[in-house]
């Protein structure tokens, strides 16, 4: 059954990090992916077709809110999924989309993520710990580095999972930490956790600001009073 060749897989990564066989990893990540791709499949690669997505479609278009295939709303916010291996960025960009998340884009490894970064906005990064050239750390604390980049929330997607590149990772200025192979209901609870966050912190910081504008307009009425009265 898969649940078992999921299970038998995570123990051999378990033991290739315990081990020290790290060169192992990149192919444990391949059979992971691959297996949470199957799951995923498994699980949601009908759902367009059954009674209930055509239902929710139905009831999407009767409040005015387009659905999508799957009968899901749009969700706002530009993702950014960073990966080597080109199977993760398919099963996530796909799982994504089936969520409602329209604004996906991929890179195959850090250069290219952090040119995109430069290139754009994002409000989300999904960011693999393990690939060749900048690994996920580098990537990170180069955008903590970065004005336009320090506060673009990071979720590390990784085969690590021991404290040690947990702790490395938060210090390194992630704000979540995902090992795999993850659920994928998990991953975008997570997903969409954050982006709230960021739209409440967003709407903090515009709200302070209009409090700042107005505190000075109301300094300036009081001033310009004082002036016509003397």
């Amino acid at each position: 059954p898969l649940n078992q060749i999921v299970t038998i897989s995570a123990s051999l990564k378990r033991l290739a990090v315990e081990t020290g066989a790290k060169d192992l990893l990149p192919d444990m990540e391949r059979m992971l992916t691959a297996e949470a791709y199957l799951s995923d499949l498994v699980t949601h690669g009908v759902r367009a077709l059954s009674p209930e997505g055509k239902a929710s479609a139905a009831a999407s278009g009767a409040t005015g809110v387009p659905a999508d295939a799957f009968g899901r709303t749009p969700n706002h916010g530009a993702i950014l999924v960073v990966d080597d291996n080109e199977e993760t960025r398919d099963m996530l960009s796909r799982r994504l989309a089936r969520e409602g998340y329209t604004n996906v884009v991929t890179a195959a490894d850090g250069e290219e993520a952090i040119e995109l970064l430069r290139s754009r906005e994002f409000d989300l990064v999904l960011l693999d710990v393990i690939m060749p050239g900048l690994d996920g750390f580098a990537v990170c604390e180069r955008l903590r580095e970065q004005d336009a980049t320090r506060d673009v929330p990071i979720i590390f997607l990784t085969a690590l999972d021991d404290t040690f590149d947990k702790v490395r990772a938060f210090s390194a200025g992630a704000v979540d930490y995902v090992t795999k192979p993850f659920q994928p209901q998990e991953l975008l609870a997570r997903v969409g956790t954050h982006l709230s966050l960021l739209q409440a912190r967003r709407a903090l910081q515009e709200q302070n600001a209009r409090l700042r504008d107005e505190i000075e307009a109301h300094h300036r009425s009081k001033a310009t009073i004082e002036c016509l009265i003397d």
